[in-house]
């Protein structure tokens, strides 16, 4: 379905893509790339979130 979409693009010099991608397959292909990537780095993020930021105490006002 998105290669005909693609194809029928009025405006291909003014997509931004990746510098390394030469065509519509490429552009594909960088995609799917960065989705997997993507999705490995949120589901380790998810696996072990590492630790919780610590609360900011609150500070009375200063003048100033």
């Amino acid at each position: 379905k998105i290669r005909d979409d693609l194809a029928r693009d009025p405006f291909p010099h003014r997509r931004v893509t990746n510098p390394t991608d030469t065509d519509w397959d490429s552009v594909l292909e960088s995609q799917r790339q960065f989705i997997r990537r993507r999705y490995q780095l949120a589901r380790r993020q998810l696996d072990d979130p590492g630790p919780r930021p610590k609360p900011v105490q609150p500070r009375e006002p200063e003048p100033g």
